[in-house]
């Protein structure tokens, strides 16, 4: 996954912002600096609900619970009825490079709706292809993942004051990899896993 482009409307401090994150193979790491309180966080957070919506609180595609709508509610504007977010990316699916572009759009004016539309290389996927789409996105590109490549920098100045980094390391090597398993003998050497979707139980 390559991230484009972050647009949002009345989220956080931001009435209407776009936000490049064009990046080439020699310069691929993007800081984003601010004062506190300059909506770095919000950046984050809308990446984050942008990409999995209900899914980032363990919900299945395009349900909701007080959670979630409390979350979302808390992200748009201070005063503002309707918020949205619509994120770009790139997958390489097939040998193909796709562009898909997610759109949520919140309406809390009378109670909490929820307007969702996914576009891949500009056309509109609508109905249960939407949902398997989006599925497919929940699936193979976590939270737990997201949060591996994207993250606050001072989660990584505490990780390594209390020195967690080595827990950091290895929870991020399991999803980059898929992997709920692993162990590595002594004499061999070698690194046997298990793949998340195999069964507890299954020979390696």
């Amino acid at each position: 996954m390559r991230l484009l482009k972050l647009r949002m409307q009345n989220i956080g401090p931001y009435n209407m912002q776009e936000i490049d994150f064009s990046s080439t193979d020699k310069h691929n790491v993007i800081l984003i600096c601010g004062e506190n309180g300059a909506g770095k966080t919000t950046i984050q957070k809308a990446i984050k609900i942008g990409l999995f919506g209900s899914y980032l609180y363990g919900l299945k595609t395009n349900s909701k619970n007080q959670n979630y709508i409390d979350n979302v509610k808390e992200l748009i504007k201070n005063n503002c009825l309707t918020g949205s977010i619509n994120i770009e990316f790139s997958v390489v699916d097939e040998y193909m490079e796709k562009k898909y572009s997610i759109y949520r759009n919140w309406n809390i004016s009378d109670g909490f709706k929820e307007d969702i539309q996914l576009y891949i290389n500009d056309e509109r996927i609508i109905g249960s292809k939407m949902n398997q789409h989006i599925e497919y996105i929940n699936h193979y590109f976590t939270p737990n993942l997201i949060d591996c490549i994207i993250f606050d920098g001072e989660k990584i100045i505490s990780l390594i004051d209390k020195e967690k980094i080595s827990d950091y390391l290895k929870n991020t090597i399991h999803h980059l990899f898929n992997l709920n398993y692993s162990v590595c003998t002594p004499k061999t050497k070698v690194l046997y896993y298990k793949k998340a979707s195999m069964t507890e139980g299954a020979p390696l």
